[in-house]
């Protein structure tokens, strides 16, 4: 951690494990998901402009390299989001699932083409 420039290095390296260890036992058990990938994709976000800084580097390949990992980064985060969302379906919640704060298959089911068939034709006689 000293090499990135965090000081004192032994209280970054024990956050470091607190948060991803902690973080994925959250999510692995089910309970406060959105708190372990909350806290691991605000994790995985700073890491960006603490150790990617891709955008200030000047040599090849370590700019290209910082610059993959940087878009991994953000790719995780989009994963973790997903995370967070289905284990608040799979537990019930309501709160901003599917239409209009339903929970996705709450909404009416959507006619089949064979019964708007048949109710275009009775309706014209």
């Amino acid at each position: 951690m000293a090499h990135f420039g965090l000081e004192p290095a032994v209280a970054f390296n024990i956050a470091t494990v607190v948060v991803q260890l902690g973080g994925s036992l959250l999510i692995i058990l089910n309970r406060y998901t959105w708190l372990g990938a909350g806290a691991l994709g605000i994790f995985t976000a700073l890491t960006i402009p603490i150790v990617h800084h891709f955008w200030s580097m000047t040599e090849e390949p370590f700019r290209t390299i910082a610059f993959h990992t940087s878009a991994e980064h953000i790719g995780m985060i989009g994963a973790l989001i997903v995370v967070s969302i289905l284990a608040a379906y799979r537990n019930g919640s309501k709160v901003g699932l599917g239409p209009i704060g339903g929970r996705w298959g709450d909404e009416q089911p959507s006619p089949t083409p064979q019964s708007f068939v048949k109710t275009r034709a009775s309706s014209s006689r």
